[in-house]
């Protein structure tokens, strides 16, 4: 599934959508998270919450739900 979903991504370029058949088949996502690194946190300073925070990007890829 995993490389389905990047083929996927590598078709899409910088579109966000995916369109087949005049019909939208799927929908990309691209944002930032940030989570604690809770592994560095509890071992260096428990109590510091903020100076250990990490981001990454997230490149979430969803099926559209068929339009009527």
């Amino acid at each position: 599934l995993l490389e389905a979903e990047n083929r996927i991504r590598a078709l899409l370029g910088d579109y966000k959508t995916a369109v087949a058949d005049g019909r939208r088949v799927a929908q990309r996502s691209v944002y930032d998270t940030t989570r604690i690194d809770t592994k560095r946190l509890k071992a260096e300073q428990p109590d510091v919450y903020a100076a250990y925070a990490t981001t990454s990007t997230v490149n979430k890829l969803m099926p559209c739900k068929e339009s009527k």
